[in-house]
């Protein structure tokens, strides 16, 4: 999912400072809310159609930063509970099973085998601070085959009551 242009350009921001600070791959900002089956990647795009046109809440509260041991989620802003990934959750199980949503959301932020303990002055800085809570805007599926800059949107749909 793709948050708001306002928010984007605040997490792109810092995806590219971080990137070009530690060396790490650049890539576009989202919360990752779930995979496709293998057998839907074909007909993506009626697929998310579905799940946005069953989404009635839109808002996305952001929480801490924090450094992680995984490196895809080295370094990631923590996405709280909210109605709008309960209703997503729901949607792609409704359409999948349980076995394609997540539990937990975050925005990553940095990917990269940066030890955590030198990250700490990342998971302070203010500027974060900022995204107090933005909006969906749009619900992407993103074939995630090869490196990140290599990654491509094979479907796009867009919320339709989102604040964009």
């Amino acid at each position: 999912m793709v948050p708001d242009p306002e928010t984007q350009n605040i997490l792109q921001s810092e995806i590219d400072r971080l990137s070009a600070t530690y060396n790490t791959p650049a890539f576009f900002p989202h919360i990752t809310v779930g995979k496709l089956p293998e057998h839907s990647i074909k007909n993506a795009g009626v697929v998310l159609r579905q799940i946005v046109m069953s989404i009635k809440h839109h808002e996305i509260f952001f929480g801490n930063t924090v450094a992680g041991n995984s490196p895809y989620q080295k370094l990631t802003v923590e996405v709280d509970p909210s109605p709008l990934f309960t209703e997503l959750k729901s949607a792609i199980s409704d359409l999948f099973g349980n076995n394609f949503n997540k539990d937990e959301y975050h925005a990553s932020l940095m990917y990269g085998q940066i030890p955590t303990q030198n990250l700490t002055q990342e998971t302070e800085r203010s500027v974060l601070k900022s995204l107090q809570n933005s909006f969906a805007h749009k619900l992407v599926a993103v074939d995630i085959s090869g490196q990140p800059k290599e990654w491509i949107a094979v479907a796009t749909e867009e919320f339709k009551s989102s604040r964009n």
